[in-house]
């Protein structure tokens, strides 16, 4: 098994990659660190979570340094690891139930390989790209966007499985198990949107829009198609909304 391989690697390179990120000050890891965890001491919790209310990252970052007593780059560094590992294990799932719906033949090695480099092909340098000396591509510079990969990762999935449900009624689901309809799908989006909220609002701010748009123009087609599924499918769209709405209050 190359998985558990490939996650201690993974884990490795990453506990140092952000551990080398503290020697700049200007990096976010120094200003989430020192500028932002302060806030959020439980003598001004209220006005620290108004002041960061994406604040998943630094809770484990708090949890790690207060209760488990370990230095607070360290813990940076140990719960950015969690959550690349998390990404890893989602990539891993992702790859293999496509592969096994689709009736193609990945070995589990191979599925771990093909998770690890997505996990890692993120690296790239451009030094006159940004003013931290790494191109925007780039998730390991960023904690809260290390902390937004894995339920960034769920929610394209989960999303993917909705629209082909609504395109074809006995879509039985990749991800989700779909035979009963859209309720689980819809549960499984709502929660993992709001945790990429948690993690992240710009990915949030950027992913319910585009949903929008897309399904605004598939039922615009059902209306000029006169499919007699347009009725149906707005009801659908007015429902995606409604699994938005935790994320967006």
């Amino acid at each position: 098994m190359w998985a558990p391989f490939y996650a201690v690697l993974l884990s490795v390179l990453t506990y140092y990659s952000v551990l080398k990120e503290f020697a700049n000050e200007m990096s976010d890891y120094c200003g989430h660190v020192y500028s932002y965890i302060p806030l959020l001491s439980p003598q001004n919790l209220p006005e620290g979570w108004m002041s960061i209310p994406y604040c998943l990252w630094h809770i484990h970052v708090i949890i790690l340094h207060k209760i488990a007593k370990i230095p607070v780059e360290p813990a940076a560094a140990i719960a950015s690891c969690f959550f690349t590992l998390l990404s890893f294990g989602i990539l891993y799932w992702i790859i293999s139930r496509f592969t096994k719906t689709r009736g193609i033949q990945c070995s589990s090695s191979l599925t771990a390989t093909l998770a690890f480099a997505l996990c890692i092909i993120q690296r790239i340098a451009i030094p006159w790209a940004d003013i931290a000396g790494e191109f925007t591509i780039n998730t390991l510079h960023n904690p809260t966007q290390m902390c937004v990969r894995p339920f960034s990762l769920l929610c394209f999935v989960f999303t993917y499985d909705i629209f082909m449900k609504l395109d074809n009624e006995n879509y039985v689901g990749t991800f989700i198990d779909m035979s009963k309809g859209l309720k689980k799908a819809y549960v499984a989006l709502a929660v993992t949107l709001f945790f990429s909220g948690m993690a992240k609002p710009t990915f949030a701010e950027m992913f319910i829009p585009t949903v929008g748009l897309l399904m605004l123009y598939g039922w615009g087609l059902r209306l000029v198609k006169k499919t007699g599924t347009a009725k149906v499918y707005f009801k659908e769209l007015v429902t995606m909304f409604l699994v938005a709405v935790p994320t967006l209050l």
